[in-house]
């Protein structure tokens, strides 16, 4: 049984991808019209073996071609051959011109599905290989041109790892790259051999504070304000956390993991100004015993290692000068320079936060002196864009009797792009109504203390008392915090970007403080972040079990009937098929009641056997 790569799905170490044909988040189980009771199996585990079967056929065609020429071939020369024609039949190139970067065609990168044909081959060498425990290691041969960059071929890597990361990494771009370089988003090809620990998830969280402040001033006592002035104070804080996890029972020992993690933050407004902040953390962690797991849960497992978990604040506290153009150090009153006390207009700042992740991770085995490669990985150009105004003005308030401020004050509408003759926004009015009384919002009730600072401040607005300038009582104050991960979806694939699944959930909370709190973003932030990427050191949400009870299936009227017990207002999704290779969605698993299911099949009655899945997205 052959057939096209094209139509087998996608492969990993240890055969096709899991999500190739049958999730990893699903139980299997048989349901025969007529019977009692169901078989019940791992859906991951019976498609690791059904695909094994189907690439193992697929494989022996290769080997007995190679092995038919009766020459002993090295590692390197049957990892070449077998991808070489994988290759060229999947994609009409061969291992000796694969396109990493064009001038001519932005959209040429080197991509999974690439990696899986040569991930394959690896694979291919190391199931026949029996003559060491160490898995083959194959890095690329790079041929940079001037107009682009292809990998020629690759050579074995074997105790020249500490070499080679010597020399550092480079961009795809870069000219000056050349043969036995290391390329940001070219990993190298590990194959599958023994139960190593593995490369699995990578997160981190953006937690960006707002203030607007008004100040309004005048010349002289008694007489009425003549500048109405915005500030905007900001801060933004970012945690970076990476893990590996030995996902299997037995402890591994005499190891090492290098990680290291390059960043580059940009922050940007819509009036021609940005700043670029870069920074790079790295560990070298020595492992005598690194426990096993016991899959039990996804609660924190000893099986888990943290190699990198770094706060960053590329902003302290600061206010916006718009006078000059730039950021300035917050201080304890009112953050408006001398030049900022005189505005004319009222410019709405679209700010955006872009970061650019660099992750490089290897997990190398130390007992014989030197260092083998048993995991590596080259992550490169991923990330996420933060809009706060779009976060800000897309909020969507709890019901109430009265609005929220944060449906107002942010509000961007009347604004235009002209910082020297932009109009007042509607959110700036509305904060000045609810500064003056004018219009109550139920995050910022009047209390007795603000009722006497409300009337003082209208007191400055009528042109009385002796101050110069006066900041309004009701300060809107919000936090966007950006929660973005990348998990990898089996324990086996996990090499390119593309491997790994991603939520990225731009606004997981905003949270309010319209009366201003002293030290705030620096106490609360850190607490947020930290929270926020809680998903390091436990079992990836990608493959944790569906866990259900109570399950009972039976026949109403003809049609198969499942009832279950599981995650409230978990999705879970119902497949069939009549043959155990061919699955289709059935359906959804309604919910009657919290945490219990209830399932229906009609086209049960029509099939002499029928097979389900339970899957979660």
């Amino acid at each position: 049984m052959t057939a096209p790569l094209s139509n087998m799905g996608k492969l990993g170490k240890g055969g096709m991808r899991p999500d190739s044909a049958l999730p990893h988040d699903c139980l299997v189980f048989s349901g025969i019209p007529g019977q009692s009771g169901a078989k019940i199996m791992d859906g991951a585990n019976f498609l690791r073996r059904a695909a094994t079967a189907i690439l193992w056929r697929l494989i022996a065609v290769g080997i007995l071609g190679l092995a038919a020429s009766g020459e002993a071939q090295t590692a390197l020369e049957v990892f070449s051959n077998q991808a070489n024609a994988l290759l060229q039949a999947e994609f009409g190139f061969g291992v000796t011109n694969i396109p990493v970067w064009t001038i001519t065609n932005p959209s040429v990168q080197y991509t999974a599905a690439v990696h899986y044909v040569l991930q394959a081959a690896a694979d291919d060498y190391d199931a026949t290989n029996s003559s060491t425990d160490f898995p083959s290691v194959f890095r690329p041969v790079f041929a940079a041109q001037s107009n682009g960059l292809w990998i020629a071929g690759y050579t074995n890597v074997t105790g020249d790892f500490d070499a080679q990361m010597a020399l550092g990494f480079k961009q795809p771009t870069d000219p000056t790259t050349g043969p036995n370089d290391n390329v940001w988003g070219v990993p190298w090809v590990v194959g599958a051999k023994g139960h190593p620990p593995n490369f699995n998830e990578y997160s981190y969280a953006t937690a960006f504070n707002i203030t607007r402040r008004i100040l309004v001033t005048r010349r002289d006592t008694n007489m009425p304000p003549q500048f109405t002035n915005q500030s905007y104070e900001m801060s933004v804080s970012n945690m970076f956390g990476a893990e590996a996890w030995n996902s299997y029972s037995a402890t591994f020992s005499n190891v090492a993991m290098i990680a290291s993690n390059q960043v580059s933050i940009l922050f940007t407004n819509n009036y021609n100004w940005g700043t670029k902040f870069t920074f790079g953390t790295g560990t070298n962690l020595t492992i005598n015993s690194w426990p096993g797991s016991s899959n039990a849960d996804h609660l924190p497992s000893p099986g888990f290692i943290v190699p990198l978990l770094t706060t960053v604040v590329p902003l302290a506290d600061s206010y916006w000068s718009d006078s000059l153009g730039q950021f300035l150090a917050a201080s304890n009153s009112p953050p408006f320079s001398a030049n900022d006390e005189q505005q004319v207009a009222w410019p709405a700042h679209d700010w955006t936060l872009q970061i650019t992740n660099q992750l490089m991770y290897a997990l190398v085995e130390t007992s014989t002196g030197t260092n083998r490669v048993l995991d590596f990985v080259n992550l490169a150009g991923f990330g996420s864009a933060l809009d706060v105004n779009q976060v800000l003005t897309n909020f969507i308030p709890i019901e109430g009797s009265e609005p929220s401020s944060m449906s107002l004050v942010w509000n961007t509408d009347r604004a235009t792009d002209d910082p020297l003759t932009s109009p007042m926004s509607s959110g700036v009015q509305a904060q000045l109504r609810i500064a003056t009384g004018k219009l109550s919002v139920s995050d910022w009730p009047v209390t007795t203390e603000t009722a006497y600072r409300i009337q003082d401040f209208n007191t400055f607005l009528s042109g009385r008392g002796p101050v110069l300038a006066s900041q309004t009582p009701f300060t809107p104050s919000a936090t966007v915090l950006q929660t973005c991960t990348w998990q990898a979806a089996t324990p086996w694939v996990h090499y390119t970007v593309e491997d790994l699944d991603n939520w990225t959930m731009p606004t997981t909370n905003i949270v309010i403080a319209p009366i201003e709190i002293p030290g705030y973003s620096q106490v609360n932030l850190r607490s947020q972040l930290s929270n926020s990427i809680a998903t390091i050191g436990r079992v990836n949400s990608a493959y944790q079990p569906v866990t259900v009870s109570d399950m009972d299936f039976g026949l109403a009227g003809g049609d198969f009937s499942l009832s279950f017990a599981g995650f409230t207002n978990m999705p879970f999704a119902v497949w069939a098929s009549g043959d155990l290779v061919n699955w289709a969605p059935a359906g959804t698993a309604l919910q009657p009641s919290p945490g219990q299911f209830q399932f229906n099949d009609p086209a049960a009655a029509k099939s002499p056997a029928r097979f389900y899945q339970l899957r979660l997205p």
